[in-house]
C-alpha cells in the first residue's frame, strides 16, 4: 500500500511538473485521444515564440519536436495518418489569438530512421502533411490514409512570422492536433507530392515576362523580363542551387508556368484525392495543368486579410473518387500574384498533392527495409 501511494505520489509530482513546463513554455505531447472506431488524436504544444518586431516569411522564430510516437497502443502495428490541424494560442497554452503569426508548420519523419513498411510509396522529401498560412488543417477524405507503423518517429517544425507592427511583444505557441486511425481495414493508402515554382538567381526568367500595370493586361502595361532575386536561402537541391523557391516579385503583374512533371515524379497511373496550395501575399491562385490533356486540373485561390498584410484563406480541394493523373504526360504550374504596392513582395508557390498508393499493400511485412527513408 505505502508503495502505491509514493507511485503515485510520484506520478502526480510528474504531472504537476509537466504542467508547469509547458505553462512556462516548453513543448511536447499534451493530450491523446481515442473512439470506439479508431479514430485518435494526439496533441502537440510547441514551445512559446516571443514576437518583438517585423519576421519576414522563412525568417521567424522556429522549433522542432523530435521523434514523436503517435500511438501508445503497442508496438508495431500499423496505423493510418488522417490529418492535421493547428492553432495559435498564448503563452498559458489555452487562449486562442491571431492566425497572422502562422508562418508554417511540417509533420515529417524523423530523419535517419529506416523504413518499417517497404511497400509504401515515399515522399519526396519525407514531409507528411505542411500547414501554412490560410490553411491551418488538412483533413484527407474520408476512407483515405497515409500508413506509417506505430514504430516509425515523426518531428513537428513549427514557425512563426510576423507582417503587422503590433506596438507590444506577443508570446505564439502552435496547439496542434494530429489525427490518425488504427483501423487496418476500411482505409485506402495515399501517398504525398509537392510541386514548387521556382525563378532563376541573377538570370532572366525563362518562365515569365512581368508586367507593369493592370492585372488583365490593360493598353500602356510595359512589359519585359524579369530578373529573378532570391527573397531568402530557401532553396530545394533537386532544383539546383542556381534556383529559388522563394523570390521577388516587381510591382505589377506576374504570371508564371512552371514544368514541375520531374518534382510530380509519379512512379504510375493513380488518382489524385487531395490537394491545397500555398502563396505568399497578394498571390492570386495556384493552378496545376495537364499539358498532354491540355486541361486544367485544380484552380487554388487565396484571399488575404482585409485589414492587415497577411494570407485569411487558401482553397482546398478534396473528392473521394479522385482525378485521374498519369505517368506519361506533362504537367505545369500555372501561378499569378499581383503586386500592388511601389517595392518588390517576396513570393512562393507551392502545390500540395495527395494520390492514391498503387504500390502499397496492408498485409506487406512490417520489417525494416536497407535503406532509410532520406536515401529514397
Amino acid at each position: 500500500m505505502k508503495l502505491l501511494r509514493r507511485s503515485l505520489l510520484v506520478l502526480l509530482s510528474l504531472a504537476t511538473l509537466a504542467l508547469v513546463f509547458f505553462a512556462r513554455g516548453g513543448d511536447g505531447i499534451v493530450a491523446r485521444s481515442r473512439s470506439a472506431d479508431g479514430s485518435a488524436a494526439v496533441t502537440l504544444l510547441s514551445r512559446t515564440y516571443k514576437i518583438d518586431k517585423i519576421y519576414q516569411s522563412m525568417m521567424g522564430p522556429f522549433s522542432t519536436m523530435s521523434g514523436v510516437r503517435l500511438s501508445d497502443s503497442g508496438s508495431g502495428h500499423l496505423v493510418w495518418l488522417t490529418g492535421l490541424d493547428s492553432q495559435l494560442v498564448d503563452a498559458d497554452g489555452r487562449t486562442l489569438i491571431s492566425r497572422e503569426f502562422f508562418c508554417h508548420s511540417n509533420l515529417t519523419f524523423t530523419p535517419k530512421q529506416k523504413s518499417m513498411l517497404p511497400t509504401r510509396t515515399p515522399s519526396t522529401d519525407e514531409r507528411l502533411f505542411t500547414l501554412i498560412p490560410g490553411r491551418l488543417s488538412i483533413a484527407l477524405p474520408a476512407g483515405f490514409g497515409i500508413p506509417i507503423s506505430s514504430d516509425e518517429r515523426i518531428d513537428y517544425y513549427t514557425m512563426s512570422l510576423n507582417l503587422n507592427p503590433q506596438g507590444s511583444v506577443v508570446p505564439v505557441r502552435f496547439l496542434t492536433n494530429v489525427h490518425f486511425s488504427e483501423d487496418t481495414n476500411n482505409l485506402k493508402p495515399l501517398f504525398r507530392r509537392c510541386v514548387y515554382a521556382f525563378e532563376p538567381i541573377g538570370k532572366a526568367s525563362p518562365h515569365m515576362a512581368m508586367c507593369m500595370g493592370s492585372a488583365d493586361g490593360h493598353p500602356g502595361a510595359a512589359c519585359g523580363p524579369m530578373i529573378g532575386k532570391a527573397a531568402s536561402s530557401a532553396f530545394v537541391a533537386s532544383l539546383g542551387k542556381t534556383n529559388t523557391i522563394h523570390w521577388l516579385i516587381p510591382p505589377g503583374h506576374y504570371e508564371t508556368r512552371v514544368n514541375v512533371t520531374d518534382q510530380l515524379d509519379l512512379p504510375f497511373d493513380t488518382t489524385a484525392h487531395y490537394v491545397t496550395g500555398h502563396l505568399h501575399p497578394f498571390g492570386r491562385s495556384i493552378k496545376l495543368v495537364d499539358k498532354t490533356a491540355d486541361k486544367t486540373l485544380w484552380t487554388i485561390n487565396a484571399e488575404d486579410f482585409s485589414d492587415k498584410l497577411g494570407v485569411a484563406h487558401m482553397d482546398e480541394w478534396s473528392s473521394t473518387e479522385g482525378v485521374e493523373l498519369f505517368k506519361d504526360h506533362q504537367y505545369e504550374l500555372l501561378t499569378t500574384y499581383h503586386n500592388p504596392t511601389d517595392k518588390p513582395i517576396d513570393a512562393m508557390s507551392i502545390l500540395y498533392l495527395y494520390a492514391l498508393d498503387k504500390f502499397f499493400h496492408v498485409d506487406a511485412p512490417s520489417t525494416p527495409a536497407n535503406t532509410s527513408l532520406a536515401a529514397r
